[in-house]
């Protein structure tokens, strides 16, 4: 099952809130709109995906950096 971006930081920010034990699947589901099957796989998968998207965020955060300073240095600032 093929987990996306926006799955993985529902369940993180479930995860992260502390509001659940996450081996509740019924609860982690109603926090988060994921489904059961969602849930276990992100679960099963959750070192591999945590690498893959924490890599991918890292690369949207350093662009928008980037397009800050290209920005700046044409006399616009960015807000």
């Amino acid at each position: 099952m093929k987990v996306d971006i926006e799955d993985f930081e529902a369940y993180e920010e479930v995860r992260i809130s502390g509001e659940t034990n996450m081996f509740d699947t019924n609860m982690v589901s109603m926090l988060s709109g994921l489904s059961k099957e969602t849930i276990i796989a992100v679960m099963n998968n959750y070192n591999k995906l945590k690498e893959e998207y924490l890599k991918e965020q890292e690369m949207k955060e350093a662009k928008n950096n980037l397009s800050d300073v290209v920005s700046n240095r044409n006399g616009r600032l960015k807000e």
